[in-house]
């Protein structure tokens, strides 16, 4: 089933509500995310921006799952957040050169972006 969310630009959205941890889903993540997360006690945000994002990240760790180079939301989401600590794992293209190419699924699989990937990076940070 496809999700369609209307998001005004600029903002964030709460998506699903969790206690033990965070997953911060950028874009065409979400879905996997949504799928990722499913029985799991986590929050899950649509990402347009990470100004706002303090707001629905009431605990202290985040995964965050970025369809480009990992990273690069980092240093602006530990502003949104200071001065509370967080644990952040980051899950997202490698910053290398790629040599693998086919499909976006194909690719998805061997980068790690897969439903599975994303559950395994949730339940460990949850268990941390």
């Amino acid at each position: 089933m496809k999700r369609i969310a209307i998001i005004a630009l600029g903002g964030n959205a709460l998506i699903k509500k969790g206690e033990k941890a965070a997953v911060l889903a950028v874009g065409p993540m979400l879905d996997k995310v949504l799928e990722a997360s499913r029985g799991l006690d986590v929050s899950v945000i649509y990402c347009t921006t990470v100004a706002p994002m303090d707001k629905y990240n009431q605990n202290n760790k985040l995964l965050i799952c970025e369809p480009y180079y990992s990273g690069a939301l980092t240093a602006e989401i530990l502003k949104a957040c200071y001065p509370r600590p967080m644990i952040i794992d980051q899950l997202g293209v490698p910053n290398k050169f790629l040599k693998h190419y086919g499909r976006r699924e194909e690719q998805d699989k061997q980068l790690g972006l897969t439903v599975a990937a994303i559950n395994q990076r949730l339940r460990r940070l949850i268990n941390d």
